[in-house]
């Protein structure tokens, strides 16, 4: 729980150590990304100064029902992972590109974009599975 917090969730007693709430989602994976975020911030002497933080995530392409116009188009969702995630991800990437994946994320962290380009959710490291039940890791060699 966050610090400063006043915990009002009634099952907080049935909560074993390292227990965290998660929403998992269905989708097809679509690509991995990396980007390199630049933020001006003020030292304490007063002078301003670039700092850069790599950035990295993937992709999920989930169907979005749109009921006013009648029409199922694709949405992409992004979500933020670890620079270890995504080196493996990148690896297995040509294998599940386009396959059907679920995927745990915490549904309470979540950020947009500097550009307010979407919504960015935060991946649960090795949740990724594969719908068809096979192997993320390739067998080929």
């Amino acid at each position: 729980m966050i610090q400063n917090y006043v915990d009002r969730y009634q099952y907080k007693h049935a909560m074993p150590e390292g227990f965290k709430a998660m929403a998992v989602q269905g989708g097809h994976f679509s690509h991995v990304l990396s980007d390199i975020e630049e933020r001006e911030i003020l030292t304490s002497d007063g002078t301003k100064e670039l700092k850069q933080k790599e950035k990295f995530g993937f992709v999920l392409a989930v169907p979005f029902d749109d009921h006013k116009l009648k029409v199922r188009t694709t949405e992409f969702r992004k979500y933020v992972c670890s620079k270890e995630d995504y080196i493996f991800l990148k690896s297995v990437e040509a294998d599940i590109s386009e396959q059907p994946v679920y995927v745990s994320f915490l549904p309470s962290a979540w950020a947009t974009s500097r550009d307010n380009n979407g919504v960015w959710y935060q991946y649960v490291t090795g949740s990724i599975q594969r719908f068809d039940g096979k192997p993320l890791i390739s067998n080929k060699k």
